[in-house]
C-alpha cells in the first residue's frame, strides 16, 4: 500500500497550526493553578521518562490494528504523540528556569531543532548561549509545515510496524519511546544554556538537512 506522504503532511500541518500556542496557554494555567507542581532541573529526567512512557502506550494501543486500518489512525496518533512532546518541551523549559521565554515560537523552534531540522535561522547557538529571534506571523505556518514534514518522514520510516500485528505494536511503542527521549535530551541541551531574546524578526527559514531516526 502506497503512503500519501504529502496528504499526511498537509493534514498534520493544518491540525498543528494552533498546537504550540494552545500548549503554552494550557501549561501556563496549569502551573498557575498548581504552583506546587512546578518542576526543577532535578526533575528533568523523570519528565522525559514520563512522556516517553506515555507515548509508548499511545503508539502500542493504536498499532494493535495492523495494515490499512492502522494507517487510518495515523493522524490522531501522530497528533497525540507530538502534543505530548511539545508539552514535555514546555515542562523542561520550566524545570530549567526558562519560563519567561516559553512562547509558541520558542516551542516550535526547539521542537524543530530536536527532530533534526536545525534552528531554522531562528535559534542560534554560540558558546554557552542561545539567541532566539522572532518569527514573523507570515512565516510561522511555514515553520509548522517543515516540522510536520519531518514528523511524517520519521513516522513513515517506522511504518514497517504497522503491518505486523502485536509485534508491530511493540515495535512502534519502542520507537515512540525512543524518539520522545531523544527530543527531551535535545531540548534539555538548549535549556541548559543561557537564552537571550533578539529583536530581529525572521521572515525566511534556513532549513537544515535532517537525519531520519
Amino acid at each position: 500500500m502506497a503512503i500519501d506522504t504529502a496528504n499526511l503532511q498537509d493534514q498534520l500541518t493544518e491540525k498543528m497550526i494552533g498546537l504550540f500556542e494552545s500548549v503554552v496557554e494550557e501549561r501556563k494555567k496549569y502551573y498557575l493553578t498548581n504552583p506546587e507542581k512546578i518542576p526543577t532541573q532535578r526533575d528533568a529526567r523523570s519528565i522525559i521518562s514520563g512522556y516517553a512512557n506515555t507515548n509508548s502506550v499511545i503508539s502500542g494501543g493504536f498499532n494493535i490494528i495492523p495494515g490499512p486500518l492502522g494507517m487510518a489512525a495515523a493522524i490522531p496518533e501522530i497528533l497525540l504523540i507530538v502534543r505530548n512532546q511539545v508539552v514535555m518541551i514546555y515542562d523542561l523549559g520550566v524545570a530549567y528556569g526558562k519560563k519567561e521565554f516559553l512562547d509558541k515560537d520558542l516551542l516550535a523552534t526547539v521542537f524543530a531543532y530536536a527532530i533534526g531540522r536545525g534552528g531554522l535561522g531562528v535559534l542560534v547557538m554560540y558558546g554557552g548561549k542561545v539567541l532566539i529571534k522572532q518569527i514573523s506571523a507570515r512565516l510561522f505556518p511555514k515553520v509548522v509545515q517543515v516540522i510536520a514534514g519531518q514528523v511524517v518522514q520519521r513516522f513513515i520510516s517506522s511504518m514497517v510496524g504497522k503491518w505486523l500485528p502485536i509485534v508491530g505494536a511493540a515495535a512502534m511503542a519502542t520507537w515512540s519511546n525512543y524518539s520522545t527521549r531523544e527530543i527531551g535530551k535535545k531540548a534539555s541541551e538548549i535549556f541548559e544554556k543561557n537564552i537571550e531574546h533578539s529583536s530581529e524578526v525572521v521572515d525566511t527559514l534556513q532549513v537544515a538537512e535532517a537525519d531520519i531516526a
